[in-house]
């Protein structure tokens, strides 16, 4: 404490009990206390009773600490300081210690120790309670200031989430809207076109039947893209209700097989159906089931071989009384781990077919919300260059079915 420019603001003093100063042994406030003088001359009026309390603390626990103190210097100025106190061995005298800051009782103490040897100790023991406190309260302002800025931004976020969820239903309304209307006239031009194709065949050069054929293949293509717009839209609006009966997998899965054996067969791919012979009746939707099926299967032949003798396999079997698995696997390109990951997320699609076939990106998505929409789930497992295997399982009696169905089979 040798330079007066690194003076801590604050007193120390050796009081009676009572408060009566006997010796002021550190004060660069200013307050003019001198032996024989009452503590409370140098007091603020509202500080007298916490003073009185500190001193009687001090006397009777030998130990104790206050908030702050308001002093008064000559200058008619005001100082608040963080006070500690203690009492020395014999129990008749105090001594008082106050800083401008809690974290700067320590220094004090540090710096008048040589005068005050019997009870720097416990001076120094309060200190670094005092501090300890400054920074656990320090900590927790910095805590709460914190939680109220994150606060604040989640409230933020949740306003612009709102805000992107509203954006987002409008935009699936809107996308709903434009392609119920495209679906129409896309209907008239394939079915116009197919009449064509069927009726002028034998009357058309080689190159109109060329143009014919792409005009009702791109139809058939667009039109497959605005109904599983459509079917995504009100999947995505939470507008698709199934509508259950009894239903027997297995005759939709022959149906679904005998429609795609030509396609197949332009690729020299086989199709197999096996099924062992367990009842196959579920309470389900035919029609959305047929869009998984045919999905799936389109999608097996899509990605196999050309002209290699390959091998698409269909599964039909029962777990236990509840549920019906149904597998559709391939020996064709396989997918890798990376877009496996994706796979069923709208519009990610990113391999073609072996013969350069597209999808709309769509069709996994719709298939797994049709499943889950039954109470089942869809697993897919592959290997690059091996094959793919989805496997769809079924409850027999999905949510909301009727549970007294009487189904058998």
């Amino acid at each position: 404490m040798n330079d007066p420019a690194e003076q801590i603001t604050g007193i120390a003093l050796r009081c009676e009990p009572g408060g009566r100063v006997l010796d002021v042994v550190y004060d660069t406030v200013g307050t003019d206390l001198r032996p024989g003088h009452s503590l409370t001359e140098a007091l603020t009026t509202e500080s007298v009773r916490s003073a009185l309390s500190l001193l009687a603390d001090a006397s009777r626990d030998r130990v104790g600490h206050a908030s702050y103190l308001g002093i008064l210097p000559t200058d008619g100025t005001r100082e608040d300081l963080r006070f500690i106190g203690c009492a020395a061995q014999g129990g008749d005298e105090v001594v008082l210690v106050g800083a401008s800051s809690r974290r700067e009782l320590a220094p004090l103490v540090e710096a008048i120790a040589p005068d005050l040897p019997d009870v720097v100790d416990q001076l120094d023991w309060l200190s670094q309670v005092v501090r300890r406190e400054a920074e656990d309260e320090a900590v927790l302002s910095a805590f709460s200031e914190t939680n109220n800025e994150l606060a604040g931004m989640h409230r933020e976020l949740a306003r612009t989430n709102a805000r992107l969820e509203a954006l987002n239903r409008r935009k699936d309304e809107i996308l709903g809207m434009v392609a119920h209307d495209l679906r129409n006239p896309l209907g008239t031009i394939l079915g116009f076109s197919e009449v064509l194709v069927r009726h002028l065949d034998d009357t058309l050069d080689d190159r109109s039947k060329l143009m014919l054929t792409r005009i009702q293949h791109q139809s058939h293509r667009m039109l497959t893209l605005v109904e599983d717009l459509l079917d995504a839209t009100a999947i995505a609006t939470g507008q698709v209700t199934l509508d259950l009966a009894e239903t027997d997998i297995h005759e939709l899965l022959v149906e679904t097989v005998d429609t795609y054996r030509y396609t197949a067969s332009r690729k020299q791919i086989t199709l197999e159906l096996q099924c062992d012979g367990s009842p196959s009746i579920a309470w389900a939707d035919s029609h959305r089931l047929m869009q998984v099926f045919d999905n799936l299967l389109s999608n097996a032949i899509k990605f196999s071989p050309d002209r290699t003798g390959a091998t698409v396999t269909i599964r039909c079997r029962a777990i236990g009384a509840d549920h019906l698995v149904v597998t559709v696997a391939d020996e064709g390109i396989g997918i890798p781990d990376e877009v496996i990951a994706k796979l069923f997320q709208p519009f990610a699609t990113t391999t073609t077919g072996t013969r350069n076939e597209h999808g709309t990106g769509l069709g996994l998505t719709i298939t797994r919300s049709i499943v889950e929409a039954h109470g089942g789930h869809i697993d897919v497992r592959s290997e690059v260059d091996r094959g793919t295997s989805f496997e769809v399982v079924l409850p027999i009696r999905p949510p909301g079915s009727p549970t007294d169905s009487g189904m058998s089979g």
